[in-house]
C-alpha cells in the first residue's frame, strides 16, 4: 500500500521544498515547483503538510475548512487547526500485530475514507506507542475500519487496549471564532482567504506584520514573548489589564514566537514577529 516518495533535495535561490511522507488521499505528489506563498487556490497543488523553506522563513501547506469560521480573513491573522481526535477507549482495537502494517479498529460511527490518513494512531495497554497512518478505509456497516500504518505494532494487540486517532493538523483549518480550543498553526499569507482554499501559512522566521489583539506593546523592557490570542497576536506580558502576566494568558496561551526587531516604543502599526511554530 505505502508508496515511497523519493525526490532529490535541491536548493534554488535559497529555497527548498519538502514533500511529506506519503499518505493516501492527497494530490501533488512529485510536484517540486517552488510556490507563490501569497496565493491560494481551490485545487490542491502539493500534498497538505508540505514544507517550504525560503531563506530563514518556513511555510506549511494546508487547506481551510468548508466552514471558514470567523471573519479574520486578512493576511497577518492566525488560524487554528480544526483537526479532531477520536478516543475509542478500551473497546476500539479489533486486530493488530507485528506481522502486518494493517490493523482494524472499531470507530463506533460512520467515518469517510482517509479522514485520518496522514494522522496518528496512539495506543497503550499491551504495548505503548503511536504510529503514522498511511491510509484509512471507510468504516463498514459494523463501524470497523482498516488502518495502514507506517510500521507494524510491537506485537499482538488486545481488544481491551486503549486507542485514539488524530487527524493531520494542516488538512483542515478554520479562522478563530469564540475561544481557543485548538492550537494555532501559522500566519495567513494570502489576503482575504476563503472557505475550502488551499494556502501557505508561515510557521517560522520573521514575519513583517501581524495584527495585535489588545494594545500596541514593545516599549517596555522584557516585552518579547508573542502569544496567539483570539486569532490575532499579542506581545506578552502586556500593559493591557485583560492581558496581565497573572491572568490565564500567562498560564495557558500558545507562544508562537518572539519580537523580531529592536524598538523602545510600542509597535503601533502591528507586530513584527519571529515565528517559532515550526522552523
Amino acid at each position: 500500500m505505502a508508496i515511497h516518495n523519493n525526490n532529490d533535495l535541491r536548493q534554488v535561490d535559497g529555497s527548498t521544498i519538502y514533500l511529506p511522507k506519503w499518505y493516501q488521499g492527497e494530490v501533488g505528489w512529485g510536484n517540486l515547483d517552488l510556490p507563490n506563498v501569497y496565493a491560494a487556490t481551490l485545487s490542491g497543488q502539493w500534498p497538505r503538510g508540505t514544507i517550504y523553506r525560503e531563506g530563514n522563513r518556513t511555510f506549511v501547506y494546508g487547506k481551510m475548512d468548508s466552514t471558514l469560521g470567523g471573519a479574520y480573513t486578512h493576511a497577518g491573522y492566525v488560524p487554528i487547526t480544526y483537526a479532531t481526535y477520536k478516543d475509542m477507549g478500551s473497546d476500539g482495537m479489533q486486530a493488530g500485530s507485528a506481522s502486518t502494517v494493517e490493523c482494524t479498529v472499531n470507530y463506533a460511527d460512520t467515518c469517510a475514507v482517509d479522514k485520518y490518513s496522514g494522522g496518528i494512531l496512539g495506543f497503550y495497554g499491551t504495548y505503548y506507542g503511536n504510529r503514522f497512518i498511511v491510509a484509512q478505509a471507510a468504516a463498514d456497516a459494523s463501524y470497523d475500519m482498516v488502518l495502514t500504518l507506517d510500521q507494524p505494532m510491537q506485537g499482538t494487540m488486545a481488544t481491551t487496549d486503549e486507542i485514539l486517532l488524530q487527524e493531520h493538523q494542516y488538512k483542515v483549518m478554520r479562522l478563530y471564532v469564540t475561544e481557543e480550543y485548538a492550537p494555532y498553526v501559522g500566519v495567513l499569507m494570502h489576503d482575504l482567504i476563503a472557505a475550502s482554499e488551499y494556502n501557505w501559512l508561515q510557521t517560522g522566521g520573521p514575519h513583517g506584520m501581524t495584527f495585535y489583539h489588545s494594545t500596541a506593546e514593545g516599549g517596555d523592557g522584557g516585552q518579547m514573548c508573542v502569544i496567539a490570542y483570539h486569532g490575532t497576536t499579542q506581545v506578552h506580558p502586556s500593559n493591557a489589564a485583560s492581558l496581565q502576566i497573572t491572568g490565564k494568558e500567562a498560564e495557558s496561551m500558545q507562544v508562537i514566537g518572539w519580537r523580531s526587531t529592536y524598538t523602545t516604543a510600542d509597535m503601533s502599526g502591528g507586530q513584527t514577529v519571529y515565528l517559532t511554530i515550526l522552523n
